[in-house]
């Protein structure tokens, strides 16, 4: 289901964006919606979409009109996710309580971190899926191999990583180029220890198959 979000809630959006992700795991895509008003043809996908809208005091004019529940949202995070899992089909992840809460890094940490991983990496800004209005971070780096079979066989080795750290990222291979992009989720789209220890472990897998 999604779940819009009224950006007039202010900063808090996003970190409320992150506690319902947390909460509702995959069975919610939550989305801090843009002030103004979507073109049409995103419009018409929100009103086609199975949502549900969060707002607090005076939302966009276009949000109101939104063919879609509305719950108000006054603070209180607890009391939203009683009245989105009463009033709604979201259900509760089953791992909901067991994940350490995820804070997305602050600036210098992730400058000593980008340092740590050498210069593949990068940071980059990019507009979200469905709302690009919405602005997520991901750690992106180009890895060069020696062949089309070696970028595909690192890309395997990379899922395996994936699997095991249960943190999921993109990855586009092109002949002998293989793109990896990750960011957390859980946090909103920005970027967590999580990201970092994925990297790392890339970084190690990665060495005897990049060109030199």
């Amino acid at each position: 289901m999604l779940v819009v979000i009224d950006p007039h809630i202010g900063p808090a959006a996003h970190e409320l964006a992150a506690d319902l992700a947390d909460t509702y795991g995959r069975r919610a895509t939550c989305l801090v919606a843009p002030s103004e008003q979507p073109d049409d043809g995103l419009l018409a996908a929100l009103q086609a979409a199975p949502a549900v809208v969060i707002e607090s005091g005076e939302p966009p004019h276009w949000l109101t009109g939104l063919e879609a529940p509305k719950v108000g949202y006054d603070g209180d995070a607890a009391q939203l996710i009683e009245e989105l899992t009463r009033r709604t089909d979201l259900k509760r992840s089953t791992g909901t309580g067991h994940k350490p809460k995820l804070r997305p890094l602050p600036a210098d940490a992730l400058k000593s971190a980008l340092d740590s991983l050498g210069h593949r990496w990068r940071i980059e800004i990019v507009g979200a899926r469905l709302l690009p209005h919405r602005l997520k971070a991901e750690l992106v780096a180009e890895l060069p191999c020696q062949s089309h079979l070696a970028a595909a066989k690192l890309a395997r080795a990379i899922a395996d990583i994936a699997e095991a750290q249960d943190h999921h990222p993109t990855l586009v291979h092109a002949y002998r180029t293989l793109t990896v992009r990750v960011t957390t989720g859980e946090a909103a789209g920005r970027l967590t220890e999580r990201d970092l220890r994925f990297a790392h472990a890339i970084n190690d897998l990665a060495g005897a198959s990049l060109a030199q």
